[in-house]
């Protein structure tokens, strides 16, 4: 067979995939980044919640029992409890629903700027990134580097997040209050 056939056959074999990746260069031009690798920052930041050696949850509040306003930042809690070691199972089922668009909703909560009373660390290695929620709007905002990356309605999956830290936090008083 002579060189310039193989060479055309090689290169057919090899158009459909260099189809398929123009065009989705092409849409994350054009429509832009799904919505989940917006909230997480990117993909890598995603790997790190899919991968997570090991996930743990903290209570937080604002210093002072202080107001949240627009200006606040889930950066300026602080954190009021001891670190909860998630199991492997809660923790992979948070990681999955985290990651899933069927979690979010579009609708933006109108009761006001959030007031965070628990962060998830997810770690991988020496990378983490936290995820800060507000169960009074059903709020969440990711971080990682001292950034936020982005925040999101979590109102589709609220009850996994809700059974999650009742379980994770049995004696909080407020904690259990969240409602069901």
């Amino acid at each position: 067979m002579s060189q310039p056939l193989e060479s055309v056959r090689f290169t057919l074999r090899r158009l459909p995939a260099v189809v398929v990746a123009a065009v989705g260069a092409i849409y994350v031009t054009i429509v832009g980044p799904s919505p989940i690798l917006r909230l997480f920052g990117g993909a890598e930041n995603m790997a790190i919640v899919r991968e997570a050696t090991r996930v743990e949850a903290f209570r937080v509040t604002l210093p002072g029992g202080d107001v949240p306003d627009e200006d606040t930042s889930p950066l300026d809690y602080e954190i009021t409890s001891d670190p909860v070691r998630l199991p492997t199972a809660m923790a992979s089922e948070l990681a999955k629903t985290l990651l899933s668009s069927d979690t979010y909703s579009g609708a933006a909560a109108a009761c006001g700027p959030p007031i965070y009373g628990v962060k998830i660390s997810f770690f991988r290695n020496a990378e983490r990134v936290d995820v800060y929620f507000c169960f009074h709007c059903s709020v969440l905002r990711v971080v990682r580097d001292e950034r936020v990356r982005g925040g999101a309605d979590f109102g589709n999956a609220e009850q996994v997040f809700v059974q999650a830290v009742k379980a994770l936090f049995p004696d909080d008083a407020e904690i259990q209050a969240i409602r069901d």
